[in-house]
């Protein structure tokens, strides 16, 4: 095949039923353990908070998940899609999302801060900040891509949703679980349309 020629370079079916897989099991226990979790509310706790106590080893799996999801989504987005500043970020998130699950998180009324709490909230911050770049600037890049294109503008008004929501949740401005909750949502709609619309990619070869 010439240099010139178009050949569809779709998403390894693999790679993309991994990340969907890990972002939708992130999704379903972030949304269910409020309802089996005592004193837990999904308006006033964070997210983090899910992993003290009483099931707390489901949103470890969760945070897993969602790490899992995005090192799978960005191998792609680099091989397979030819996007690898976008995917590098989607990696970095990934990977700090492992390191998210694996140090737990202090509780936000306790009375001292712990250094496994610290690494908790860093990675979770760093993933935040990391995933809501390549939201940016994926739509700038994806315009150049014929099949990505249609993300572009939805990656612009996501990533300016997404990146309102953390700044006033680390302002410590409205229910910090509620506008967590919302973040979190508006970030995996992002992810989950980059895996949808993966399958269809055309890469040059």
């Amino acid at each position: 095949m010439s240099k010139n020629e178009i050949a569809p370079a779709v998403m390894a079916p693999s790679l993309r039923i991994l990340a969907g897989a890990g972002f939708v099991l992130f999704a379903t226990i972030v949304l269910l353990l409020p309802a089996i979790k005592d004193n837990y509310s999904p308006v006033q706790d964070g997210i983090s908070e899910g992993a003290l106590g009483r099931y707390g080893y489901l949103q470890v799996a969760a945070f897993f998940g969602l790490g899992i999801g995005s090192i799978s989504l960005a191998i792609s987005l680099v091989r397979d899609v030819r996007s690898p500043q976008v995917g590098a970020l989607v990696g970095l998130s990934g990977i700090c999302m492992l390191a998210a699950g694996a140090f737990s998180a202090d509780r936000m009324d306790g009375p001292s801060t712990t250094m496994h709490g610290t690494v908790h909230l860093l990675a979770a911050a760093l993933a935040f900040t990391a995933v809501i770049s390549a939201m940016l600037l994926a739509a700038r890049l994806f315009r150049s891509n014929d099949i990505l294109r249609p993300l572009a503008r939805l990656s612009f008004a996501l990533g300016l949703a997404a990146l309102a929501l953390f700044v006033t949740a680390g302002a410590g401005i409205g229910p910090f679980g509620l506008i967590q909750r919302t973040n979190v949502t508006v970030v995996l709609v992002w992810l989950l349309a980059v895996v949808l619309r993966g399958r269809h990619t055309e890469a040059r070869v």
